[in-house]
């Protein structure tokens, strides 16, 4: 018990995030909050996910992708191009993705943002860069966003120099195909594309 202070005055400690944690979005969203501002993680199908530190490969890549997210964004009315906003997807998801495009909801995007100013809904498209993490993103992140409704997902993977790059299709994604040009396609010769308005 403690002596000589009021109940009132006693605030609970929030327990810090780590690394295989089993939460709700909520709770890790709370103690998140509550971590340095230094720390990065993300919740992945309930799981907490302790990024790596990322080497020069991954900054290299990353600022592509960013740079044409960001062209896109200027010559297309209605988007706008996100660099590791952290996406609340649903009771047990709430990534950082590298990069994403939304389409803005006067246009008739899925995403919205909460009081707090965190994007909630799914993003129209997410681009994860992976060395050391493509075993995550090629499979638990890739059925989280395809669980919430993420249109499009691309995953740069750096070891085997390769784009992975799925759309979903009746609730499932399609990985599509790359041609010699490096041009993708989905099967049928269909080609990707946002919707916009």
């Amino acid at each position: 018990m403690v002596t000589g202070l009021h109940a009132a005055q006693v605030t609970p400690r929030i327990p810090p995030l780590e690394a295989g944690d089993h939460l709700d979005q909520a709770t890790f969203h709370e103690r998140y909050k509550a971590m340095p501002s230094a720390f990065r993680a993300e919740l992945i199908g309930g799981i907490v996910i302790v990024p790596s530190p990322l080497a020069q490969g991954h900054g290299l890549y990353h600022a592509l992708v960013m740079a044409w997210l960001g062209n896109y964004w200027i010559a297309t009315p209605g988007t706008q191009a996100l660099d590791s906003a952290t996406t609340i997807l649903g009771e047990m998801s709430e990534p950082q993705p590298d990069g994403a495009l939304v389409i803005e909801p006067a246009c008739g995007g899925q995403t919205s943002v909460s009081e707090d100013e965190y994007m909630t809904g799914p993003p129209e498209l997410i681009i994860e860069v992976a060395s050391s993490s493509a075993s995550i993103d090629l499979h638990a992140k890739r059925r989280d966003y395809e669980r919430a409704g993420v249109l499009e997902y691309m995953v740069v993977v750096l070891r085997q120099r390769v784009i992975r790059w799925f759309v979903l299709q009746a609730g499932a994604y399609q990985e599509m195909a790359a041609d010699t040009d490096g041009r993708f396609s989905l099967s049928g010769g269909q080609e990707a594309s946002l919707g916009l308005c």
